[in-house]
């Protein structure tokens, strides 16, 4: 999208420091996990060493608040590729897409994300408990690396 001619979406930073097919050719080579030792559970797991970093990052520079807010994202996703995480929601604005679970400030500040594997990647007697979503909040502010921040 960084390459469409649409005003809402183009970014002249990005079509001015790399072509779309030198992108692509660079992203065809670039690996985050070993395919032969992937998590069969998460779904996620090619990209997992991403996630957690930006995870951990966010925290570093957080800007301190009182109040903070939880709901989920999509994250658009129009390709062909198949993926046991993507999700379809009929009458959204963004219809196909990856579905999170968002940490953030009042002010848009992201603080930590969690991918919707439906109730994968939640404790399962949690979930159970509680309900999807209080698991969820538990998950997102009760980490020890939130905790810690906040």
């Amino acid at each position: 999208m960084y390459w469409n001619n649409d005003t809402d979406v183009r970014n002249n930073a990005i079509i001015n420091a790399m072509t779309r097919d030198s992108f692509d050719t660079l992203i065809q080579y670039i690996h985050l996990f070993d395919n032969a030792n992937l998590d069969q559970d998460d779904k996620f797991s090619k990209v997992r060493p991403l996630l957690s970093l930006l995870n951990e990052r966010f925290l570093l520079y957080f800007p301190k608040q009182q109040n903070l807010s939880i709901d989920e994202s999509m994250i658009p996703y129009y390709g062909r590729k198949r993926h046991g995480a993507k999700q379809f929601i009929r009458g959204k604005q963004i219809r196909f897409g990856y579905k999170m679970w968002a940490l953030t400030t009042p002010l848009g500040y992201l603080l930590q994300f969690k991918q919707y594997q439906r109730a994968r990647g939640l404790q399962a007697a949690d979930t159970k408990r509680l309900g999807m979503g209080e698991a969820v909040v538990m998950d997102l502010l009760v980490s020890k690396k939130t905790m810690h921040i906040i």
